[in-house]
């Protein structure tokens, strides 16, 4: 699924596994570069933040409470 986001030129994909407790997070290190080429797994403890949103931070725990 991520390869036509990055067809398409998204930088930066978040997938969420509600099963798994996780998000991955596919993104591009700088915006000429042609494909995702960095890749995370993140889940219980972590923060979910973003070089495209300065500013932002989300504790992962807080996608799967409740």
């Amino acid at each position: 699924m991520q390869r036509v986001y990055e067809e398409r030129g998204t930088g930066e994909l978040w997938l969420v596994d509600t099963k798994a407790q996780t998000v991955l997070v596919y993104r591009r290190s700088a915006p000429q570069v042609p494909t995702f080429d960095v890749e995370l797994e993140l889940g219980a403890g972590d923060a979910l933040a973003s070089p495209q949103l300065p500013g932002f931070a989300l504790a992962v725990d807080g996608l799967f409470a409740g």
